[in-house]
């Protein structure tokens, strides 16, 4: 699956000439010290897909707002429907789908 991610990541970089404002980096959502230096660093921070895959949800989602700026915004899309995980996320390697709920609460906890 690393092919596939870094495949991803060549064609987001590829986009970036030109735009000042897009920056493509490949980071370890639970690890603090790889995001140590984004502190405040970002308006905006895209997470398409990523957070199911992440054991440790309130690390990863501590990372992602401690990296944006004051009045910053994450745009965070993960699977929802938990009645639906099934054999298919699993070979996913999904760790969890969410209820509005859930994704709620974890972004709380994650901000406090």
């Amino acid at each position: 699956m690393k092919y596939r991610e870094q495949h991803y990541l060549r064609y987001l970089a590829s986009l970036a000439p030109g735009r000042p404002y897009l920056q493509v980096l490949e980071l370890d959502l639970e690890d603090r010290k790889g995001f140590g230096e984004y502190a405040d660093s970002f308006d905006t921070v895209i997470c398409l897909n990523v957070l199911e895959h992440v054991p440790d949800e309130t690390a990863a989602l501590t990372n992602i707002f401690d990296a944006l700026r004051p009045g910053g915004r994450a745009i965070i899309l993960v699977p929802r429907g938990k009645w639906l995980y099934s054999s298919l996320d699993r070979v996913l390697g999904h760790v969890k789908r969410y209820t509005s709920k859930e994704l709620s609460a974890a972004m709380t906890r994650a901000s406090a």
